[in-house]
């Protein structure tokens, strides 16, 4: 099979660079053939054998679309954890409410049967007064 020199991704212009020899860029090492299966799933077509290649144009839009994709995982995973934080507040709130609503229910007086009276309300003892009351005996004769 003959090695094509054309860009394996649009097939319109030639390769400026191999698509799964490393780069570096930024700091960051991108292989191109990595960044399209991770990015979109796909499996690229050739042989150990064949050169494969992508040309400067694709090469943007792949860097591109591998930023927003990293992009929106991280949104996606802020959110996430943004919804579980509000849902946690709201299950907390609705405790707290169902709390204070069994602290502040008003337990109903039992009721008595028609025509009786309810038992007086418990007297207050009050203090001895030792003018009134019998003397203590004391200790027994010896």
């Amino acid at each position: 099979m003959e090695p094509t020199n054309q860009c394996h991704c649009c097939l319109q212009r030639p390769s400026a660079k191999d698509l799964r020899t490393p780069y570096t860029r930024h700091g960051i090492t991108e292989i191109y053939s990595f960044m399209i299966e991770e990015c979109f799933v796909i499996k690229l077509a050739s042989s150990n054998e064949e050169q494969s290649g992508i040309c400067g144009e694709c090469e943007r839009r792949l860097r591109e679309a591998s930023s927003f994709k990293v992009q929106v995982q991280r949104c996606q995973a802020e959110l996430r954890q943004r919804l579980q934080a509000a849902l946690r507040a709201k299950e907390e709130k609705a405790l707290d409410e169902h709390l204070e609503d069994d602290m502040s229910s008003d337990v109903p007086e039992p009721s008595l049967p028609p025509g009786e009276k309810s038992p007086a309300p418990p007297c207050k003892e009050e203090p001895r007064d030792e003018y009134l009351s019998p003397p203590d005996e004391g200790p027994p004769a010896l």
